[in-house]
């Protein structure tokens, strides 16, 4: 899984967002947790409060949590989009604004490079996520993501289940990510207790 979220204050996502939510183009959206949401080709959304999940197109898997505050669709106007629909971890608030109305915002209040830092952020997220699933055997991609797991701080190791961490970001059956993280704990590569990692000696 990649992980977008940003400082409040600070970040790209938190000053266009303001600016969508203050427009009169755009309209506030209430969803419920576990609500899925379709993701339209010709809105922007802002992620106002919540957190959800973007799945792909091919066999529904899970690319992204989201937190807020998040502007998901940026990247659809260059026509490239990972992500198929949506779905709410939390309660969610979104603003919905049309792209046409998007680009002009972004014109008007000179927000086009905080937009780049957003689009970059998207695209680095969908290279290192490709790096990960990207290798030879399930076994590589098995380590690639208990790695991840273990490298990346917005993960809670403690509550974080590796099996299903990994089932639903890639078509790896749970028996084989069973077996292959069983032996790498009798390898002495990891420890973990009840699935959750406890520590990761890949050199």
């Amino acid at each position: 899984m990649a992980y977008l979220n940003q400082d409040h204050g600070n970040s790209p996502a938190f000053y266009i967002g303001n600016v969508i939510l203050n427009s009169n183009k755009s309209f506030l959206t209430h969803y419920k947790k576990n609500q899925r949401i379709n993701f339209d080709d010709n809105n922007v959304f802002y992620l106002s409060k919540g957190n959800i999940e973007g799945y792909s197109f091919d066999e529904s898997i899970l690319l992204y949590n989201m937190g807020a505050p998040e502007i998901i669709g940026v990247e659809k106007m260059n026509d490239f989009s990972a992500i198929k629909y949506l779905r709410c971890v939390t309660d969610v608030d979104i603003h919905i604004i049309h792209q046409s109305h998007f680009r002009c915002l972004l014109d008007n209040f000179n927000l086009w490079p905080s937009a780049f830092e957003i689009l970059s952020t998207y695209y680095s997220v969908c290279h290192r996520r490709m790096n990960r699933i990207n290798r030879p055997t399930r076994r590589d991609i098995i380590i690639q993501f208990i790695k991840y797991i273990w490298i990346n701080p917005n993960i809670k190791r403690d509550t974080t289940s590796i099996y299903t961490y990994i089932q639903v970001r890639t078509q790896i059956s749970r028996s084989f990510i069973h077996k292959t993280v069983s032996e790498l704990a009798k390898d002495g590569f990891i420890n973990m207790d009840r699935g959750v990692l406890i520590s990761c000696n890949f050199s």
